[in-house]
């Protein structure tokens, strides 16, 4: 009789064992079904996306994938949590460019969200795949993009003029292919680009799961945004970058100055963009006088 008791009693513990091991595999199992789910919504999301835009960017000469920096957010992995919590990296030194849309407060103002979000996401995804492989994006600021990059290249004012031009031809295509009379359509042609570039020292770090890049002369392009340059689409530069240029560059620019909040007075010089527009990437209507 007590051997038999016994006997069932380790059976029971046994089978007491076996299920839980059981439910703690089933639990294992679905934390990484929730870990991995967000990383396949956000890619079939981010396909798609592609996909609705890859034939203008071809046509406007730009790249066609998805630029990086402005893919969905998918869940973190041992990687990028181990990248998250590493230190503040080393100190960098170069160009420090401010891309930002003129334009933007009013015409998210005066349109329809759901209309004025896709186009304002189109005409960013431009002019990050315009400057793609020559200035690295670091930050997505709503109406701009904030780009960084190591020594000067004697071709920098190339780029950024290029990329204003790309912007233009973009903005051309979508209002030839507009399908729709709303009001972001309408005054899709208001929108264009100014572009703030400095040069000076930078740091990049990270705040949770978002880099960053930090420094005193990262904030100077941020405040030049607000300034009393004569024109709503230029290029806005330093002294500190103008000085680094080969005169064949600086030659263009019009001297100015700016009382900078915090700052001081700031040399500067800008170049009027207004002028660099043909007939292939005029925007009829464009608007006059918007910062």
């Amino acid at each position: 009789m007590v051997q038999t008791l016994g006997r069932q009693f380790v059976m029971r513990a046994d089978l007491d064992r076996a299920a839980h091991a059981i439910a703690q595999r089933a639990a294992m199992r679905a934390v990484e079904h929730r870990r991995r789910a967000p990383q396949v919504v956000s890619a079939a999301i981010g396909t798609q996306s592609t996909a609705l835009y890859a034939r203008e960017i071809e046509e406007v000469g730009g790249d066609s994938a998805e630029p990086a920096g402005l893919q969905l957010d998918v869940a973190p992995t041992e990687n990028s949590v181990t990248a998250i919590e590493s230190p503040r990296m080393a100190t960098m030194e170069g160009p420090l460019v401010l891309a930002d849309i003129s334009g933007y407060t009013n015409f998210m103002a005066a349109t329809e969200l759901e209309h004025s979000d896709v186009l304002v996401r189109r005409m960013l995804n431009t002019i990050v795949s315009s400057l793609k492989g020559r200035l690295e994006m670091v930050q997505l600021e709503g109406d701009g993009v904030f780009f960084v990059g190591e020594g000067v290249a004697p071709e920098l004012i190339e780029w950024l003029e290029d990329s204003y031009l790309t912007f233009h031809r973009r903005m051309r295509i979508f209002l030839d292919r507009r399908e729709c009379s709303c009001d972001a359509c309408a005054k899709a042609p208001e929108l264009t680009l100014k572009l703030i570039a400095h040069y000076g020292r930078y740091s990049r770090q990270r705040i949770g799961e978002t880099g960053q890049v930090h420094g005193v002369d990262v904030i100077v392009p941020h405040r030049l945004a607000k300034n009393s340059v004569p024109s709503h689409e230029y290029i806005l530069a330093t002294r500190d970058l103008l000085e680094r240029l080969p005169e064949a560059q600086r030659a263009p620019f019009v001297p100015h100055i700016e009382d900078a909040a915090g700052l001081g007075r700031i040399s500067l010089g800008y170049r009027d963009l207004a002028s660099l527009r043909d007939d292939r990437s005029t925007v009829t209507g464009s608007a006059s006088g918007r910062r």
